[in-house]
């Protein structure tokens, strides 16, 4: 690991240091790039699935989360800290090939594409996707067919070794997030959001693990390979002691556009009220403020939540439950679920040396599963802090 590795470790929570994510199908791609979007500004990242062909504009960026293959973009992210996560190759494959047939994936019935991603039944000819993640962090192309499998491998651990700054490991990911987030002084999140699962859980023979297990060999050797790295990782990490340079502040407007030090928001939303973040399973959601110790304050909050579920609602400052009044917002455009949140925070309540935790949640809100169940109940767009 190069010299950005420890640098990193002194920079501020609220400092948009420049990150590439290299993202590899089906590695809990999505549930990274949730936690890393929260802490940029709009406009400061970019993530999707069609960013090819634009990877110099990129740069312009400082965080870039996408499928890329890393021969395409080596010399366009130099100065990032480059960032990526491994996955157990068959339970990649599988899941790649579930996610094709659930969803209306352009891959779904494509003759000659989708034969590379099919898992077959009993009897049938095996043919499964092979060896993606080598192709995916080789410096070499992968689209030269004259290249074997062997060199890519050799090439994928040159690249992970030496230009990858931190490596996660999928079947490790709530591991993998704390290690990161102490890396960079950001709030490790109490739980870790799962985005783009795959929901059919099916039992496939040994005949066909193996079969997948051997067109996959060099992944295999990557993914162990990728494991003795992450150890050695944590012990970089865990013997250096962050310094983390805080600002303490007195009062506080955050408009949701700026980055996140939290967790638990689902990603941000454009309404005709200003950015927007609704609360993510369980229905709970952090933010922590440098708030200066020694003083009372007023907090304000912005809430969209239905009338029926404001009951409900519980506001806690550092762990404490603590009173709040609220006042229908008429001014909006949902002129039905908005409402003004005021609390006092005592003095008491702020603790000197440590960032205060501002936390909203809805008790025991049971909600429904399903494809509705990714959007919450209750979210907000601004929450302003005043000394008393």
């Amino acid at each position: 690991m190069h010299w950005m590795l420890f640098l990193l470790l002194f920079i501020s929570c609220y400092a948009e240091e420049k990150i590439f994510f290299l993202h590899i199908p089906k590695s809990g791609g999505l549930t990274l790039r949730a936690i890393l979007t929260d802490h940029y500004s709009v406009g400061t990242y970019k993530s999707g699935s069609k960013l090819d062909g634009v990877f110099d504009s990129l740069a312009d960026y400082s965080l870039v989360c996408q499928h890329f293959r890393y021969f395409d973009v080596k010399e366009s992210f130099v100065d990032f800290m480059k960032m990526t996560f491994l996955r157990d190759p068959v339970s990649r494959v599988i899941s790649e090939h579930h996610y094709i047939l659930d969803r209306n994936h352009p891959k779904k019935g494509t003759a000659g594409v989708l034969k590379d991603h099919f898992l077959p039944s009993e009897g049938d000819p095996i043919e499964t996707a092979e060896n993606i993640a080598c192709k995916c962090l080789s410096r070499l192309n992968p689209l030269d067919s004259s290249i074997p499998i062997e060199k890519h491998l050799e090439s994928a651990k040159e690249s992970l070794a030496h230009d990858f700054d931190f490596i996660g490991i999928t079947e490790r990911m709530e591991e993998s997030i704390a290690l990161f987030c102490n890396l960079v002084g950001w709030e490790i999140p109490a739980w870790t959001p799962t985005h783009n699962t795959t929901p059919r859980k099916i039992s496939y023979s040994q005949e066909i693990l193996d079969a997948i297990a051997l067109r996959n060999w060099a992944d295999i050797a990557l993914y162990k390979y990728a494991i003795e790295l992450f150890e050695k990782q944590k012990t970089n990490i865990a013997s250096r002691t962050l310094a983390e340079q805080v600002e303490w502040v007195d009062r506080v407007d955050f408009d949701f556009r700026a980055p996140l030090d939290g967790w638990g928001w689902c990603p941000r939303e454009s309404w005709p009220e200003g950015v927007f973040r609704w609360l993510c399973t369980p229905e709970q959601g952090l933010i922590a403020f440098p708030l200066q110790s020694g003083k009372n304050y007023v907090l304000e909050a912005q809430l969209h939540i239905p009338s029926s579920l404001l009951s409900k609602f519980r506001l806690l400052v550092n762990g404490t439950i603590i009173s709040y009044i609220t006042k229908k917002l008429e001014q909006s455009a949902d002129q039905t679920n908005w409402f003004l949140v005021q609390a006092t925070i005592p003095r008491e309540y702020i603790n000197e040396g440590k960032k205060t935790q501002i936390m909203f949640t809805i008790e025991d809100f049971k909600r429904k599963t399903g494809v509705d169940s990714y959007r919450g109940r209750c979210g907000s767009n601004r929450i302003r802090i005043l000394p008393k």
